[in-house]
């Protein structure tokens, strides 16, 4: 069962052909602690990364070091640390730049990993680190550029040529979030969509009274009034968090019937106070036409600094 065209009567026959579908569950982002001392090589004298001082860094000298240079294409060292991640193996990878290290540690869970970062800015070296998971890479086809892009949360890890996108598509969408009663008994997480306004209005009659939905109602009845729903389909997803500030959106990729939402949680100095949210993304029907309703992927990114 797909999503049907943009055209208004499709629109309705979706309606009629979706209405009957309840929520689904999807599981908590792990958070799990990994083991990154794994990820710190025996021989880090001899590792680019802890060695590099600023001085500029050539394709040659990448290769020297068993480094990807960002931007190379046909690097095996790339497409080995791509394998390893989505194998779930350990994976490690040094990549450079003229001005850059980056060197990146999972421990083979795919719960986490520890992104280093050497930047040289004027006469300095800057060094920072991330933590981050879940460990799942985001590919970004660059229509300008002629590029494919990889990401992992907001993190550009690199750019290789690529003359289409590969199956890759960037959907433009506009993701909100609202924050809702943290005391509601309602079971966390969880998605559903709306691709008719009466839908989203049979969820408000359920949830409204123990979520506290009124900044969303406002929102979805000056949609609906602008003839949104016309066009569009809103996802949603249910979260809860200790201690998030707020939620920023990254992108909205569909590859082979799947769409999947990627999004990077804010946090409070403190995270002892939970949060629950209503994260929403608005989708034009047009790009849904290969997408299930049940092929919605919500990635939810912790990314915060290496203590």
């Amino acid at each position: 069962m797909k999503f049907r065209s943009i055209m208004l009567s499709a629109v309705f026959s979706a309606a009629l052909l979706f209405g009957s579908c309840a929520f689904f569950d999807s599981s908590d982002v792990s958070t799990d602690d990994a083991d990154h001392s794994a990820g710190v090589r025996d021989d880090e004298e001899n590792d680019l990364y802890y060695r590099w001082n600023g001085e500029k860094i050539t394709p040659e000298t990448a290769e020297e070091n068993g480094c990807v240079m960002k931007g190379s294409d046909g690097n095996w060292e790339w497409k080995d640390f791509l394998i390893d991640v989505n194998s779930s193996d350990k994976a490690e990878v040094t990549l450079c730049s003229e001005d850059s290290v980056m060197l990146i540690s999972e421990s083979g869970t795919g719960s986490t990993a520890l992104i280093r970062i050497k930047q040289k800015e004027g006469d300095e070296v800057v060094e920072s680190s991330r933590v981050v998971s879940p460990v799942e890479v985001c590919y970004v086809y660059n229509d300008s550029t002629r590029e494919m892009e990889y990401y992992l949360s907001d993190v550009l890890l690199n750019t290789v040529p690529a003359s289409d996108d590969d199956g890759f598509h960037d959907i433009p969408v506009e993701c909100k979030t609202y924050r809702v009663s943290s005391t509601a008994a309602v079971t966390f997480p969880y998605q559903r969509y709306f691709s008719s306004y009466t839908e989203f209005l049979n969820y408000c009659d359920k949830y409204h009274e123990v979520l506290g939905l009124e900044n969303f109602m406002k929102d979805m009845k000056a949609f609906d009034d602008n003839g949104g729903f016309n066009t569009n389909v809103v996802f949603l997803y249910g979260e809860r968090s200790g201690g998030v500030s707020g939620y920023d959106f990254i992108h909205a990729i569909e590859s082979g019937g799947e769409l999947t939402i990627y999004m990077k949680r804010k946090y409070f100095e403190s995270k002892e106070e939970v949060s629950k949210w209503q994260l929403t993304c608005t989708v034009p029907g047009e790009y849904l036409s290969d997408v299930a309703p049940d092929a919605v992927r919500w990635v939810i990114y912790d990314d915060e600094p290496a203590q």
